[in-house]
Parts: C-alpha cells; sequence; structure tokens
C-alpha cells in the first residue's frame, strides 16, 4: 500500500441488519407497550366514578400479567400486559375489560399466518398446475 491509497474496511451487512433489526423491536415493543398502558388507563378513566360494595374504586390496576412472547415479522416480542381488577362491575352490568390491541390468546399476529399460507402457495402452486397441465 502506498501513501496515495488508503485501506478501505466494510462493515458486514448481517451486523448492520441485526443492529437495524434490534432497534426496530425495541421501537415496536415499547409501542405496542405504551399503547397497551393507554388503553388500560383510558378503561381505568372511564369507570373511576364507579364505586365497589366497601366503598373502595370499583376497576383498579392490579400489576401485570405473566410476560409472553408475541411472534411477528420481526420476530417474538416479549411483552407485559398491564391487569385490570374489575370484578366489581357485575354490580353496574358493564362490560369487563378486554384488550381490543392484545386478545387474550394471541401468540401469534394473523399476518404471520397469511405469510406462511401465501408462502405455501407460491411454493406449491406451479406443481399442483404441472400435475393438472400434463396429459395422461
Amino acid at each position: 500500500m502506498n501513501k496515495f491509497t488508503k485501506e478501505t474496511t466494510f462493515i458486514k451487512e448481517e451486523s448492520t441488519w441485526s443492529v437495524l433489526e434490534q432497534v426496530v423491536k425495541q421501537g415496536a415493543q415499547k409501542m405496542l407497550q405504551l399503547a397497551l398502558e393507554n388503553e388500560v388507563e383510558e378503561f381505568i378513566q372511564k369507570h373511576s366514578c364507579l364505586k365497589g360494595e366497601n366503598g373502595n374504586k370499583a376497576v383498579i390496576k392490579n400489576g401485570y400479567m405473566p410476560q409472553r412472547e408475541i411472534v411477528t415479522g420481526l420476530g417474538p416480542l416479549p411483552i407485559k400486559q398491564p391487569r385490570i381488577d374489575d370484578r366489581n362491575l357485575k354490580e353496574y352490568l358493564v362490560e369487563r375489560f378486554t384488550s381490543n390491541i392484545l386478545p387474550r390468546y394471541l401468540r401469534r399476529m394473523p399476518s404471520i399466518d397469511n405469510l406462511s399460507l401465501s408462502f405455501i402457495l407460491r411454493e406449491y402452486q406451479p406443481m399442483i398446475f404441472l400435475q393438472h397441465c400434463q396429459p395422461s
């Protein structure tokens, strides 16, 4: 190497993507966690005027459910869903809390199922088509 040339070092694409993927996953996880927190807070505020039998609030935040992973296109995202104690709402004939964002038994995003199905169809459709087009 002479004084007019400079050694070039390249960044491996894999490490660049893994850092980018980590940033995107962390951002998605934070946004989902914040959305769940906001949904719970709105529900609590909406029912803050209701009181239980002993005079306490009918709806209160009660910690978090155990952490679970939701499979997304980015990979698994660990989520801690807030828990609500709303058993006293039975007295007022009000529907209990269920998250619109994260349903109770959701383990993977519906788009993952659709992606799997479209992949299978894309891979096997030409073979099925050729089988039907060949003369018997």
